[in-house]
């Protein structure tokens, strides 16, 4: 990933895909597991990129035509784009790029209640200013974020000290950390701007200047080095994804707040749980949760197993996908059939069959294992 940014930088281009994981990760690893970036907002998810591509099965090797678009039944390239090595093995594709942007600019907004800044974010996407960039933390989230940075001395401190006590008197007691992007040529993103902090603003959101904005740029990448470095302290730390449209946005965040609360709390547990928005679309958004306890010696993944077993189960009750960019595996399998059907498991089986007959393919992943005359319900039961 990063020696292709490299070699499209040198060019003045640029993919514009940079999910948490582009320090070590590949194109074809992001093909295979339908990636998401964090500017997915302005240049969309992997598989708004790919034009063509190749891939090689036991059955021979699929090759796609380079076209903007055609008509030629069902769409081989989003067959291949997700199927996560289970009917063969992306060797090449062709991308759709762009030149780099004149003009990125990141700034901070702090909004009195996760509803509000869900409002602004909403606000902007339903009108002719969409930014390129949303990332809004809940008041936990942002919490964590405050803490993790060095304390302000000098002036600086006082400033900071004094706009604190300033927000509290104004409603801002658990305020809600907004990162908004802005990428393009000077008078588009001037105009985009300037009619996106006019919505925000609307919805209460206080503008904190791109130095905020700057900082989250410059340490995007840091933060899954965070749970390595406390796992070493016994204390578990993972993240669990989803997407849904607007109108179940705050239901489905609630539900998933309050159901892993409950049981931390039931459990006995110290626990930190937080969550921001980020992926915007038209008709919704990702809903991106990170959890922390501490483990119990000798019951470690247990534990984990049983936590992130939890929040899945109530992402699939409540309406949210069972994931929106970290794929299938085998952590997610138990809710395929469920996901996409009994019907479009026998699809998946297939195309599995068809393109790897003998089953070579990274087994037992994506697609629910089955014995012989099972139907999917009873393996998914079992």
């Amino acid at each position: 990933g990063p020696k292709l940014e490299e070699d499209l930088q040198r060019r003045g281009y640029s993919l514009g895909h940079h999910p948490d994981s582009f320090e070590f990760s590949s194109l074809g690893g992001w093909l295979a597991t339908r990636s998401a970036g964090m500017q997915s907002d302005a240049y969309g998810k992997i598989e708004d990129m790919v034009v063509s591509l190749r891939m090689v099965t036991p059955s021979g090797t699929l090759t796609t035509r380079p076209a903007p678009r055609a008509a030629t039944g069902p769409d081989l390239n989003q067959m291949a784009v997700g199927s996560e090595g289970v009917l063969g093995i992306i060797t090449e594709a062709t991308m759709r790029i762009h030149r780099n942007p004149p003009v990125r600019a990141y700034h901070g907004f702090v909004f009195p209640s996760f509803e509000e800044g869900y409002a602004a974010i909403y606000g902007c996407g339903a009108s002719r200013y969409p930014p390129s960039l949303f990332r809004l933390s809940d008041a936990r989230e942002t919490e964590l974020a405050s803490q993790m940075k060095g304390p302000a001395t000098g002036l600086r401190g006082r400033l900071e000290g004094w706009l604190k006590t300033y927000l509290a008197g104004k409603g801002y007691t658990a305020p809600c950390l907004m990162i908004v992007g802005f990428e393009g040529e000077p008078d588009a993103v001037q105009a985009v701007r300037t009619g996106a902090f006019r919505i925000l603003k609307k919805q209460r959101g206080f503008h904190l200047g791109n130095r905020v904005g700057e900082s989250w740029s410059r340490e995007k990448y840091n933060l899954p080095y965070l749970r390595d470095f406390v796992m070493d302290y016994g204390v578990m730390a993972d993240v669990a994804e989803t997407s849904t449209v607007w109108s179940n946005v705050l239901p489905l965040y609630r539900a998933a707040r309050k159901t892993l609360e409950d049981r931390f709390r039931a459990d006995g547990r110290s626990f930190y749980l937080g969550c921001h928005i980020s992926h915007t679309y038209k008709t919704g958004c990702s809903l991106y949760f990170t959890f922390a306890a501490w483990m119990t010696p000798g019951k470690e993944l247990e534990e984990y197993y049983r936590y992130k077993h939890l929040i899945t189960e109530t992402f699939v009750t409540h309406g949210g996908t069972l994931s929106h960019h970290h794929a299938v595996g085998i952590e997610h399998l138990h809710w395929m059939t469920r996901e996409v059907t009994p019907t479009g498991v026998r699809a998946l089986e297939g195309l599995k069959a068809a393109l790897d007959p003998k089953g070579i393919m990274n087994p037992g992943k994506l697609i629910p294992a089955r014995a012989p005359g099972a139907t999917p319900e009873r393996a998914e039961m079992e």
